[in-house]
């Protein structure tokens, strides 16, 4: 929701189990794509994406490592990043992990 909201989508959500609401913690559920740390690929990416946006006027916000665009605009995450997403917003990390999709839960306390 994090870096919806950075790009300028308005994203909320919301925990639909009573168990979970009535916890002394808020916890919750990512899904993201998920990148290997600084792979070459996807700096050679975000290097000629930066090009060709300064050359065509492209959206006006900064290319970011892990931006990928194919059928659609996507974003992949590191560890790292997630993690620094959440301490951020001062969200702390419970579980994280990369087997099919990238998930992690949070907690807010």
């Amino acid at each position: 929701m994090l870096a919806l909201r950075r790009a300028g989508y308005k994203a909320d959500g919301f925990e639909c189990n009573p168990a979970l609401v009535r916890a002394s913690a808020a916890i919750f559920a990512l899904s993201f794509f998920t990148r290997v740390g600084s792979a070459r690929y996807d700096t050679f990416v975000c290097r000629m994406a930066g090009v060709s946006r300064g050359l065509l006027r492209g959206r006006k916000e900064p290319v970011e490592l892990g931006d990928q665009l194919s059928c659609s605009y996507n974003h992949l995450f590191t560890r790292e990043a997630i993690e620094g997403e959440l301490r951020e917003a001062g969200i702390r990390l419970v579980h994280y992990g990369e087997v099919g999709d990238g998930h992690a839960v949070g907690a807010i306390e």
